[in-house]
């Protein structure tokens, strides 16, 4: 709680008063001038609120913390570590300060788990609720029942690593349903998400029929996607409205380059 300052009772010194020089430039100003004036206010003061954020992602003030109603051990039973949603706890306090999100909605994707387990957990911190557990997709070139392999890069076909930002929505005639834009908030770790058209989106291949399906010719995983973190269409949807518009997701694996460059972890 900020500290409450004494009302002063003593005089301090007198305001100083404007020279001739200051009250002739003051009543030449005009309307216009001052209009002026304080646009140029106002400009410096946005852009301001946009320093030290590289992603250029849009930043507003931190507010203060809410009550956290998750701790590491959780979800231990649906089978998320104390590790990972550690990690993800820290990364979303970061975060939070720095005024990246106000929304306490938190979604972790724990690539630590083969696809033909649910390894995408979304979840409310200020309730304590688990809100969704489910299957979700990783690039083909990520790796085949594990993922291990990430990218930044364009063309990649590979998962990227991080915090992002869930951002808008849009109807996809090649997804065949709502798809969810994302903002990696992470410099040269995934801040290419969005020119790279990684996106949340319903798949076929992401259900447990397609595991299934795999798992008779002997390699039992989900399907893969191009990078997009991709849903069984049964419940993208759902997902995808609760977590749009500004929540944030840790997708984690213990890649040392990672973990190296990260400044949501440190």
């Amino acid at each position: 709680m900020p500290s409450l300052r004494r009302r002063q009772t003593g005089r301090g010194p007198a305001p100083a008063q404007p020279g001739p020089q200051a009250e002739r430039r003051s009543a030449g100003l005009g309307n216009q001038g001052r209009i002026e004036a304080a646009q140029a206010l106002k400009n410096g003061k946005e852009a301001a609120s946009g320093a030290g954020n590289d992603t250029g992602v849009a930043q507003t003030e931190g507010q203060p913390l809410p009550s956290l109603q998750v701790s590491e051990g959780s979800f231990q039973k649906q089978g998320l570590s104390a590790t990972v949603l550690g990690k993800g706890l820290h990364a979303f306090r970061t975060a939070w300060a720095r005024g990246d999100t106000q929304k306490t909605i938190f979604t972790i994707i724990d690539f630590t788990q083969p696809s033909d387990q649910k390894r995408m957990y979304v979840m409310d911190l200020a309730t304590g609720e688990l809100l969704f557990h489910e299957l979700v997709t990783h690039g083909s070139n990520s790796g085949g029942r594990y993922a291990t392999k990430f990218s930044n890069r364009d063309s990649s076909y590979q998962s990227s690593l991080g915090l992002s930002k869930t951002a808008e929505t849009y109807d996809s005639a090649k997804f065949g349903g709502t798809a969810l834009r994302l903002d990696g908030l992470e410099r040269g770790v995934n801040d290419n998400m969005r020119s790279r058209a990684v996106v949340m989106h319903q798949a076929a291949y992401a259900t447990q029929d397609a595991i299934d399906t795999n798992a008779q010719s002997g390699d039992r995983r989900l399907g893969r996607s191009q990078g997009c973190p991709a849903m069984d269409p049964k419940v993208a949807g759902k997902v995808i409205k609760t977590i749009k518009n500004g929540s944030l997701v840790f997708s984690y694996y213990p890649d040392p380059e990672y973990l190296k460059k990260s400044e949501y972890l440190k």
